[in-house]
């Protein structure tokens, strides 16, 4: 959830995602993160596409056998083609962060990334998931961070965006304020 998400991989997914069928995100969702987890942690499958040695039909036969045993659809199918003709095929960790993203505002769902400088008890995180289901969407999901670097207060992350309220993020900003 914390990585940033580049102008050309928001683009194209806005493009997918508007070419899709509202019945489809959800396999198309998942399809994204399968692959971006293949491609985040197996080295040969990046070092495979990204090598030029390798001739543009050899990945695409690889590419189609992957695609073969994912629920996807031949749009999905088409948009992966067109990535890897375009040696785009690096940005699919992006663009499944950001697809990701956009199926939640289509649910009306909030998926964030919460960092507190300790552990709190699960009633004070039940009482935040609460606020926020009750401001912001019907759907929230939350992952629980401690890190005792912030000193104090929270850091809430959510796709590219993120709130700093720690005592450390103030910190910084004086710092920066001062030496400037």
């Amino acid at each position: 959830m914390s990585k940033i998400v580049s102008k050309s991989a928001r683009k194209l997914t806005k493009a997918l995602f508007a070419s899709c069928q509202p019945e489809a995100l959800s396999s198309i969702a998942d399809t994204l993160d399968a692959l971006s987890q293949a491609w985040n942690n197996d080295p040969m499958i990046t070092s495979f596409f990204g090598n030029p040695a390798v001739i543009l039909d050899n990945k695409k036969q690889v590419l189609n056998s992957l695609l073969a045993e994912l629920d996807n659809t031949a749009v999905f199918n088409n948009f992966a083609n067109i990535l890897l003709d375009s040696s785009k095929l690096n940005l699919l960790p992006e663009i499944a962060l950001e697809f990701r993203s956009l199926y939640n505002h289509f649910l009306k769902s909030l998926e964030l990334s919460i960092t507190t400088a300790s552990d709190i008890s699960e009633q004070e995180k039940e009482e935040v998931v609460k606020y926020l289901k009750q401001n912001f969407g019907s759907t929230v999901q939350v992952e629980w961070q401690s890190n005792p670097e912030i000193i104090g207060g929270f850091v809430v992350k959510s796709g590219d965006q993120l709130l700093d309220s720690s005592i450390s993020g103030a910190l910084e900003k004086i710092k920066i304020s001062l030496l400037s």
